[in-house]
This record gives C-alpha cells, sequence and structure tokens, in this order.
C-alpha cells in the first residue's frame, strides 16, 4: 500500500454526522471554524466524547474523539485546514467501524507522515488496544501490521500513541499478570515489538501493586515512560526510559519515593522531552485528605539528576 501523506485526503461524509462550518478567527486563542461554539465539532446528535488531538508538520490539525450518533461507540477523525475547514477522514462508519464500543483514542503522525490512531475496543472477550492508519489511496483505515488487534491480553485499556525515530510507539495499561502495569511495543516496519518484555508479564513497570496515569514520551530514539505507583499507604510518581542498557531508571526514578517523594500521595503525571532533556509535572497533595489542596511540581532531569523545575507562581490550587 502506499504511504499516507501527511495531509490526509477527506473521505465524502453523509449527513449522518455533520461538521461545523465557519471562519477561522485570529487571535491567540480562537476557534476553528465553528469547533467551540454551538454544537462544536461533534454537533447535537449524540455525546462527543475522550477528544485527542496532533497537528501535522503543515499545520493541519487532527482530532480523534468517541461519538454515539450510531447508536454504538465509534471512534472519528477529522481534520482542519484554514482553507478546507473540516473534514471527516473514513466516512460516517469511522474508525472503528465495530459492532462493539470503541472507546479512549490516541492519535499521532509517524516519521513519515503516516496519521495513525489507537483505542480500547470493548467485547464480550474483554477489552484490547486496536491500531489503524489512513490510507490516502482508499480513503480507508486500514491495519498497522498484520492484525489491528495489538494487545490481544482481554485486559488492556488507555492506549497512548506517539511517534520516535524508530517508528511508532504504542502503550496501555494492562491487568492480563493479575495486577495492572504498564505495556509498550514499537511498531519496527512490520509488526508490533517488546522492548525487553515490555508486553509480557508485568510489562516496563513490573509492579506488584496496580499502576495508574501511565504515559510516555519519545524523542528521536529515546523513550520514557511514567506512572503512578502504590508506595505505603500513598502514592509516587516513577520513570523509566529505554536505553542502549534496556528499561532502566534515572538516577532513583523508580524506586523508594520516585522523583515525586510526596509526604502523602502524588498522581497524575505527565512526560515530556524538550531536547535532551526530560521533565515530567504531576499533582501533589500535601496531606491525605488534600484540604491544602493539590499542588503541581514539575521535575527535570538532565542526565545524571532530577532538578526542581516547577515555574514561580504555580502552588496551592493550582
Amino acid at each position: 500500500t502506499s504511504a499516507p501523506s501527511p495531509n490526509p485526503a477527506a473521505a465524502v461524509h453523509s449527513p449522518g454526522l455533520t461538521l461545523p462550518t465557519g471562519l477561522t478567527d485570529a487571535g491567540r486563542w480562537s476557534e476553528f471554524s465553528g469547533s467551540a461554539s454551538g454544537a462544536g465539532l461533534g454537533g447535537m446528535m449524540s455525546a462527543a466524547l475522550e477528544p485527542d488531538v496532533v497537528i501535522g508538520d503543515d499545520g493541519t490539525r487532527y482530532v480523534t474523539w468517541v461519538d454515539s450518533w450510531s447508536g454504538n461507540h465509534e471512534v472519528y477523525v477529522a481534520s482542519h485546514t484554514d482553507v478546507d475547514g473540516w473534514q471527516l477522514l473514513g466516512g460516517n462508519a469511522g474508525v472503528s467501524a465495530s459492532p462493539s464500543s470503541s472507546r479512549r483514542p490516541a492519535i499521532a503522525i509517524d516519521d513519515s507522515g503516516a496519521l495513525a490512531v489507537a483505542w480500547t475496543e470493548l467485547t464480550a472477550n474483554g477489552s484490547d488496544i486496536h491500531v489503524a492508519r489512513f490510507e490516502t489511496s482508499s480513503e480507508t483505515w486500514v491495519n498497522i501490521g498484520p492484525t489491528r488487534n495489538v494487545s490481544s491480553s482481554g485486559e488492556a485499556d488507555e492506549a497512548r500513541l506517539t511517534a520516535s525515530a524508530n517508528g511508532l510507539i504504542l502503550a496501555w495499561v494492562d491487568s492480563s499478570s493479575g495486577m495492572s502495569n504498564g505495556y509498550l511495543r514499537r511498531f519496527d516496519g512490520a509488526a508490533w515489538q517488546q522492548l525487553a518484555g515490555s508486553a509480557s508479564s508485568r510489562g516496563v513497570t513490573n509492579s506488584a501493586a496496580n499502576i495508574r496515569d501511565f504515559s510516555v514520551a519519545t524523542v528521536a530514539s529515546k523513550i520514557a515512560v511514567s506512572w503512578t505507583q502504590a508506595v505505603g499507604e500513598g502514592s509516587q510518581i516513577y520513570v523509566k526510559e529505554w536505553g542502549a542498557e534496556g528499561w532502566s531508571e534515572a538516577n532513583g526514578s523508580a524506586s523508594g519515593n520516585g522523583i515525586s517523594k510526596s509526604l502523602a500521595r502524588a498522581d497524575q503525571s505527565t512526560i515530556a522531552y524538550r531536547g535532551d532533556q526530560l521533565f515530567v509535572s504531576w499533582i501533589d497533595s500535601l496531606d491525605g485528605s488534600r484540604t491544602a489542596g493539590p499542588t503541581v511540581k514539575v521535575s527535570r532531569y538532565d542526565g545524571g539528576a532530577w532538578h526542581n523545575a516547577t515555574p514561580i507562581g504555580i502552588g496551592n490550587n493550582s
């Protein structure tokens, strides 16, 4: 099949799912052709849920979301340019186009410009992570690799999808080991591969207790993950990086009190690279009852040590 272009063409859609129209206003914050007024992008026929966004190198905006206008939760993707407005990719059947419920999508563009979406498919056999890419020649969504179902465990949820120099990275939370752990696979051009046991047993996180808030970041060939780890009666933020020696913690980042070193509870981490430096943010509760209010905290790893990077002015109830 031909490689998708950075700006996939739009398939013609029927009146079943109507996208907004209008102008894109100038200004620091502006809606895109009616996307933040009236019925918004999802329309009024049903509830629109769980959006995710990505922007192509040419400035094209892509949004994925879940909509139940057809009577079943399906995953949809629309593109937007200032010239063409909103266009639905793949028609009213959506990306998932399945008889079962499709939820919690994630969207990414790989280094070749291919647009890809991952989501949770809920069936009578459990929940699994499915992935598809948009093929411009046929204006349809096709498998990435031999099958659409990448996890195949029946216990998978919360997909995260991002690009790296070595292929798409798919991460998710999997409970097939008896505990919820973070799993990860990388697409090598033919199949989704594990990285040193990253999608079996206890996965990347290797936790004997349920983890949550699994997040992934990449830059060039680097991969980093963060998650919320139960520690004692509270929780901490743990981080691991993938390198030449496999998965490893960064200066105590995945043991003890992790990078958060909270007095009570830390959770809801997000992770990102800026150049070669790794940034992690999270919510810290100063006491178990949260009476002091949640606090946003940020830490930066420079390859040798973690440094406080919380912006000045961020405090309680941020």
